[in-house]
């Protein structure tokens, strides 16, 4: 079982560490530590246990790796496992070039007022937003495999967890050319405030001009058992 080939990987966090810096297993982009983002049993080795309470997030300042052109593919997969449902979202990952949905190049969250995974994608302008709804409402303690996408040639977002049926909807409007903000995990970047996620993440990785085929993202899931990095390749 593989993916067929590392084409367009930028990134891979398998975030292993006890704590401290989170090195990139493929590539150069180690993430940055605040206050003191600890670690704790993943689905795929360890995982990043943030605690809301705490304000803990892991960051990746301003790089070319993670901008985008003016419509370009791209996939993000992450394993998720919710800790708590507080009264405000939660923010799994986050990309932007301001504070508003519009402004965000890439973001998953939990959204309180839907009980719903969520897959943000803005182009300065207006932003689009694709729920989970084939999942419906996530459960305490138990991982899932988020995987979104942004396809340019079909113009959909889309979103898939645990391998089953795909949320997708109609954008034409591209990616947010202008992104120029830190990459962060465990909260919003530019409004952290508020957005802290209570959980654990694990086996991070994002790929830039391409989008993963359906049997790729039934190889990641690998059943429910996960697909470690490097994929088999």
């Amino acid at each position: 079982m593989a993916i067929s080939d590392l084409t367009s990987l930028i990134t891979h966090w398998k975030l292993n560490e006890a704590s401290g810096n989170r090195l990139d297993a493929h590539g150069t982009n180690t993430l940055g530590d605040n206050n003191t983002v600890l670690q704790g049993t993943g689905k795929i080795g360890e995982a990043a246990d943030f605690e809301a309470l705490n304000s803990e997030w892991l960051s990746r300042g301003i790089d070319t790796d993670f901008q985008l052109s003016a419509d370009e593919d791209f996939t993000w997969a992450v394993w998720v496992k919710l800790e708590s449902k507080p009264g405000n979202d939660m923010y799994f990952f986050h990309g932007a070039s301001g504070a508003a949905d519009k402004d965000t190049a890439y973001a998953i969250r939990w959204d309180n007022t839907g009980d719903r995974f969520e897959f943000v994608l803005g182009d300065e302008t207006s932003a689009g937003i694709e729920a989970a709804d084939n999942l419906g409402a996530p459960a305490l303690a138990t991982w899932y495999l988020i995987i979104v996408w942004h396809d340019k040639a079909a113009n959909t977002i889309n979103i898939q967890v645990n391998d089953g049926t795909v949320d997708s909807s109609a954008w034409a409007n591209g990616t947010n050319s202008t992104f120029n903000g830190a990459t962060e995990l465990g909260r919003r970047s530019w409004s952290g405030a508020g957005t802290y996620f209570d959980g654990l993440l694990d086996s991070v990785s994002f790929w830039k001009g391409r989008v993963l085929t359906s049997a790729e993202r039934t190889e990641l899931y690998n059943g429910g058992a996960g697909l470690d990095y490097p994929f088999g390749v």
